[in-house]
């Protein structure tokens, strides 16, 4: 899973090293990206159902 770092400084959410830091190629336009950070993400759905998830921080060109 993934976010884009602009999300991530929007909403002022902490962010930490990615233990397993790695590199792509096919996200962003004419660069490859490491991916070097991850940030721990709050979400629900409806009332009930509520969990985090952890996901890998990189820019997005979308």
């Amino acid at each position: 899973n993934m976010v884009s770092n602009e999300m991530v400084d929007k909403l002022g959410l902490h962010c930490e090293k990615n233990p397993n830091a790695y590199r792509i190629a096919w996200f962003k336009k004419g660069n490859e990206v490491t991916v070097d950070k991850r940030c721990l993400i709050s979400f629900s759905i409806g009332n009930n159902y509520k969990d985090e998830l952890w996901c890998d921080v990189i820019p997005m060109d979308a």
